[in-house]
């Protein structure tokens, strides 16, 4: 992530840092996207107001994550039995990071839903799953990844109908009054999220109007670490 970011033109600033402290001053940004990122949160409620800090007045934030529905509609759920359950326990759906943001002064201005009705296991689909690219894949028992890759490496080429699959983004905007609820404290935290520290977030920092979230190296048991340098 940090190398691909480097290698875009314009002027970026990425900084490693905490999702309770964003490395940046208050009211900086117009613009706050992250995708992919909620589920590696530990608490929702600090990441949010960090986020409310952040973001002048009138500023937009939007999260893409994934509903537990849409969790439920993953066409390869059918080759890792567990997999489905363990991703909704580290997702929050949809309802809980509404609430969130919510609490901490943002106003939902729109949740949109988009499909990916028709899925092929591909080339490069079977690739990342054999290299665990994805963190849920290291989260499953061994014996439990090795069948589900078997079969799914068996399967190579074919087509699967999944049309509760798909994206959910979520919108939300600081509205003047946010710049007060902000202040207020709460600390409660997601069991079982910890696996990305919180102090792996990366900011990337676009021309000083947009903030880009991300993170790296899960380390669940220590099965695998990945430096800075990698990330």
């Amino acid at each position: 992530m940090r190398s691909k970011a480097l290698s875009k033109p314009g002027k970026l600033k990425i900084e490693r840092g905490d999702h309770r402290a964003i490395p940046f001053p208050s009211e900086m940004f117009a613009f706050s996207y992250m995708t992919d990122v909620i589920h590696h949160i530990p608490s929702l409620p600090a990441m949010f107001r960090e986020l409310v800090r952040v973001l002048k007045v009138g500023g937009t934030l939007c999260v893409v994550t994934e509903s537990h529905a849409q969790i439920d509609g993953r066409f390869y759920n059918r080759y890792f039995p567990s997999l489905a359950a363990s991703e909704k326990h580290r997702y929050p759906d949809v309802g809980e990071i509404t609430a969130r943001a919510h609490d901490a002064g943002l106003r939902g201005v729109a949740a949109e839903s988009l499909a990916s009705p028709s899925r092929q296991v591909s080339d490069g689909f079977l690739r990342n799953v054999a290299e665990k690219n994805w963190s849920m894949f290291r989260l499953l028992a061994e014996d439990e990844f090795s069948r589900g890759l078997q079969a799914l490496t068996r399967d190579l080429g074919r087509s699967f109908e999944s049309p509760a699959a798909g994206k959910t983004l979520l919108w939300f905007r600081k509205d003047a009054q946010a710049c007060v609820i902000r202040h207020t404290e709460g600390n409660s935290t997601r069991k079982g999220d910890g696996h990305y520290r919180a102090r792996n977030t990366v900011f990337v920092a676009a021309h000083g109007t947009a903030l880009v979230l991300g993170c790296f190296r899960p380390i669940t048991d220590g099965r695998y670490t990945e430096n800075w340098e990698k990330a």
